[in-house]
């Protein structure tokens, strides 16, 4: 039993909130969280999920938008690009904001993924990570790994020490961020051992997400909640139903206090 720590599955997220109608709507809803993803057309930051080229709205007046709020925000940034571009306009919402910032981008390869697929170099990636902590000091990191569909389903021990390396590397300064590691819900069951010594290791969470006809049931869930604290897991889900996996834990909470 965790007693009274903070259970990571209350919060309820917005996901790909990346139009104006949809940010209309997600304010206006219960989400504690809106998740965003951050593009670059004709050199600036708007919002859209690629392989979309098109955007109704750029991140300066998302932000704007979002700032009267009591919502935290996640941004997840496809590209080098998009992060540095976006550093100043995003510094500048966060100095009006008690609620942190979730910086999310995929930074190292993981399962399927070679040397030969694009990404930025890490020297890149560390550099970006460590404006934003420098300058958003109580942001969240959210570090994630490009996944491709292939025989690997896992991740991996190698994987997780890169990761963590990366993580030291951009904490060099010795300010400590809150992070996370986003990882698709279907691979963590495989890959509970790596995992679990990332979080221990670094005092961080895993963010769980899914995909259209991925298969994770809240099933699934309820075992991977069991692997962890309850303040080690987030549950950014699109596709699985919270409120029965919610329901679910709490008959679970109501059991052990019988007991």
């Amino acid at each position: 039993m965790d007693g009274d720590v903070f259970d990571a599955s209350t919060v309820v997220w917005a996901h790909g909130v990346n139009s104006s109608h949809a940010l209309d709507l997600a304010l206006q809803d219960e989400a504690a969280i809106l998740e965003a993803d951050v593009i670059v057309i004709e050199g600036v930051p708007v919002m859209g999920h690629p392989p979309s080229t098109q955007s109704d709205i750029t991140l300066a007046t998302w932000l704007e938008k979002v700032k009267p709020s009591s919502k935290a925000v996640k941004l997840d940034f496809k590209t080098v690009e998009a992060a540095r571009l976006s550093l100043a306009l995003v510094t500048a919402f966060s100095a009006h904001k008690v609620e942190p910032v979730w910086i999310n981008s995929d930074v190292l390869p993981g399962p399927n993924c070679t040397g030969e697929d694009a990404a930025p170099s890490r020297d890149d990636v560390v550099s970006v990570l460590q404006a934003y902590a420098r300058s958003l000091p109580s942001c969240v990191l959210s570090l994630g790994w490009w996944v491709r569909a292939g025989p690997t389903t896992a991740i991996t021990w190698e994987m997780v020490s890169a990761m963590y390396d990366l993580y030291a590397d951009v904490e060099a300064d010795g300010v400590k961020h809150r992070v996370t590691f986003p990882v698709p819900a279907r691979l963590v069951l495989p890959s509970v051992g790596p995992l679990r010594w990332l979080v221990a290791k670094t005092g961080g969470s895993i963010t769980l997400f899914d995909r259209r006809d991925d298969g994770t049931t809240v099933t699934d869930l309820l075992v991977v909640r069991s692997r962890f604290r309850v303040n080690q897991v987030y549950y950014d889900m699109t596709f699985v139903d919270m409120g029965r996996l919610r329901t679910e834990i709490w008959k679970t909470s109501q059991n052990c206090n019988k007991l």
